[in-house]
């Protein structure tokens, strides 16, 4: 690297020449020594592969955990809990759709307020604001299309059947907006907790509701009039919906803890993996 990256030329798309690789020094040690240190990489590498493999493992359990409580407090797909009621989901809430504009490269915010895509909601229902594109919305419009601390944000359309339905709440401040691949679902004041309103849809795409539904064009999608009579199973009194909010909103903070602990893992890992190759080929393995 140290004697190819001089070499490289370009602004937009920085690159070297075939030449530039093929001139570069590699140091080479007689071939039987050559056969050890890949012999011995192998060795090492088969090791890290092992603890990669029980990390994901790791990340399977704590998925398949959180919707084992999920489907504890909210029922399976078969079954409705005791005392319940189904209701359309446009009876609990207003269902809009994103604005529709071309995004994927305006990362200015002059431009308008933050946007936000598909990429900002994990298949987990979490919003991640980390990588932002910004969008003007028309004039008069802006009351429709800003979003509100508690709005639901639910990918409609997708690449991946999987996806569709996965839902995050908006919870930051500032002025935001959300892109046409997005349903804006409010929930009405008095019928819906709009946690429980994620925990519930959430749910439902865990347990392969929506993509049994969705229909394959270009994208997979089921539209905004589709979702609005999607059959939402909710408690009697509002204040049961809260109670359980509280209980899966806990129980997803403590995921979130040992998913974070994983990401320190996976991070070590990779350096594990640098380490091997680094010391190999300095003849100190």
């Amino acid at each position: 690297m140290s004697q190819v990256l001089p070499r490289m030329r370009g602004a937009t798309y920085p690159a070297v020449t075939d030449r530039d690789v093929l001139e570069a020094e590699i140091p080479i040690p007689p071939p039987s020594e050559q056969q050890e240190i890949v012999t011995r990489i192998r060795e090492c590498m088969t090791r890290v592969e092992e603890i990669k493999a029980l990390n994901s493992e790791n990340d399977d359990l704590h998925i398949h955990l959180f919707r084992a409580v999920r489907r504890e407090w909210l029922g399976s797909s078969y079954d409705i809990p005791v005392g319940w009621k189904e209701q359309r989901l446009d009876h609990l809430a207003d269902v809009i759709y994103g604005i529709s504009e071309a995004i994927s490269s305006n990362r200015d915010p002059a431009i308008g307020p933050p946007i936000i895509r598909m990429a900002n909601i994990s298949l987990e229902g979490r919003l991640d604001l980390s990588d932002l594109r910004y969008c003007a919305i028309p004039k008069g419009k802006e009351q429709h299309f800003l979003l509100r601390r508690g709005d639901l944000l639910l990918n409609w359309r997708s690449g991946s059947s999987e996806h569709i339905g996965k839902t995050a709440i908006f919870d930051s401040d500032g002025d935001f907006t959300c892109a046409s691949f997005i349903l804006r679902i409010r929930a009405k004041e008095g019928l819906a907790d709009a946690r429980f309103l994620r925990h519930v849809l959430n749910h439902m795409r865990a347990e392969g509701i929506f993509s049994g539904f969705a229909r394959m064009q270009i994208n997979h999608k089921l539209n905004a009039a589709e979702f609005s009579a999607f059959k939402i199973r909710v408690p009697m009194t509002l204040a049961e919906q809260e109670r359980i909010a509280d209980q899966l909103d806990a129980a997803e903070s403590i995921i979130v803890k040992l998913e974070a602990g994983g990401d320190g893992k996976r991070e070590h890992v990779l350096a594990l993996h640098l380490a091997i190759l680094r010391r190999a080929l300095a003849g100190e393995l």
